[in-house]
């Protein structure tokens, strides 16, 4: 078995750094995706083991938590905050002004009612995380105006073109990877050979990401 978990993060923690270098205006928009999407690593044991129950050699930071857990989801928040910009060479969004506190309406959705549940949920969890954080997207959208549609919805598709285009290598590279996925709870549906749950996850959670900084920072010009 190998470390496939944390070779996944080098190589999203290598796109991310490339990021860092090319874009030096989207610096503080990396940074601070990344350091709010950081915890999320921390809901692990939500997805174990209805969703997956990994195969491969992991670095354990407690029952059903993992150190690379944590590293993954620091990058993956930059990482999809900040694709579309730095690929179609866009400027940090222009958007209308709401209350940062409406940019916690997914967790607010999501974790009270499964968090307690924690590791003794069966289903295909996937589709209550998405479904909370386009929830929150549409929120958001609504409040933002329409001038918000297009960076939000664009972000969603190319962040979820880069991840799937290098999870696919992943995912018919290594059969431990494919082997972690409780598959039996998922909907069956694949493209690639790669299941529908996993773009629509990473889907959401571009276009809840992407504005985030920039609501923020209308509140708090400093960051």
């Amino acid at each position: 078995m190998t470390y496939v978990y944390l070779i996944l993060f080098a190589v999203f923690g290598a796109v991310w750094a490339v990021y860092f270098l090319l874009r030096r205006d989207l610096r503080r928009k990396l940074l601070f995706s990344s350091l709010i999407s950081l915890p999320l690593g921390l809901t692990e044991p939500i997805f174990i083991p209805g969703y997956w129950v990994p195969q491969f050699k992991v670095i354990p930071l407690g029952e059903e938590l993992f150190l690379e857990s944590l590293l993954f989801c620091s990058v993956l928040g930059g990482f999809a905050a900040t694709s579309y910009q730095v690929i179609l060479g866009k400027k940090i969004f222009r958007l209308g002004e709401i209350h940062p506190a409406l940019t916690l309406t997914a967790p607010a959705i999501f974790l009270p009612v499964y968090l307690p549940g924690g590791t003794q949920f069966y289903g295909n969890i996937a589709f209550y995380v998405a479904g909370s954080m386009l929830a929150g997207s549409a929120l958001l959208i609504c409040r933002l105006g329409r001038g918000a549609v297009a960076p939000i919805l664009l972000s969603g598709v190319v962040a979820t073109l880069l991840y799937t285009g290098i999870y696919l290598v992943f995912w018919h590279s290594f059969p431990e990877l494919r082997a972690s996925y409780q598959l039996r709870h998922f909907s069956g549906v694949s493209l690639g050979g790669l299941p529908v749950e996993e773009y629509l996850w990473i889907f959401a959670f571009a276009c809840y990401w992407a504005p985030l900084y920039e609501i923020w920072r209308s509140r708090f010009p400093r960051l």
